[in-house]
């Protein structure tokens, strides 16, 4: 079983995650190999790896300050 790390991210701190993981997205479809069906499947398992991730943070409410 994986690991998991809970993090509490408020709004802006969520946004900046998302960026970056689109910014990530964007990276591994703009990356040029050789076209064959290995360098094709990784490729597609690290977008969904990706996009996964990326709903998820999308999916986080923000956390609040204490008062």
């Amino acid at each position: 079983m994986p690991e998991t790390l809970s993090v509490r991210l408020s709004a802006d701190e969520r946004a900046l995650v998302a960026k970056g993981l689109r910014y990530v997205r964007s990276e591994v479809l703009l990356t040029v190999d050789d076209p064959d069906a290995e360098h094709d499947a990784e490729r597609e398992r690290q977008l969904r790896a990706v996009e996964r991730l990326l709903e998820r943070v999308e999916a986080l409410e923000p956390a609040t300050a204490p008062a």
